[in-house]
């Protein structure tokens, strides 16, 4: 349901947002410039710093939903969990490191810098 899922939607709308959000601008204007070739999305799709925090987020709440599945958790138990690891994977280290300390992550650095 939604009240288990919704950090890991939140989590795809912003991989979503980076995906087609061009922050390249000096300044983003409103409403923002949208990249609808697909470049940027390819771009962020083959980035090693996107995979490295996509790929383990994606197979731990596989994980998450085979594990309270198999030892019948609660629906809170199982959101905390889901929380818990969307916001490791990818609101920590993908958001805060990668795209706003390290500024290596492509499409999101942009538009952190423009906050």
């Amino acid at each position: 349901t939604l009240s288990v899922w919704w950090p890991a939607l939140f989590a795809l709308g912003t991989m979503g947002m980076m995906c087609l959000i061009d922050g390249s601008a000096k300044e983003v204007p409103f409403p923002p410039v949208l990249d609808l070739t697909g470049k940027q999305a390819m771009e962020v799709a083959a980035s090693p710093w996107f995979l490295a925090c996509a790929v383990p987020l994606l197979l731990s709440l596989v994980w998450v939903q085979h594990f309270a599945r198999s030892n019948k958790l609660s629906s809170e138990e199982t959101g905390s969990m889901v929380w818990w690891v969307a916001n490791f994977f990818w609101f920590h280290i993908g958001c805060d490191l990668l795209s706003g300390f390290f500024q290596v992550m492509p499409g999101l650095t942009n538009l952190y810098m423009h906050m």
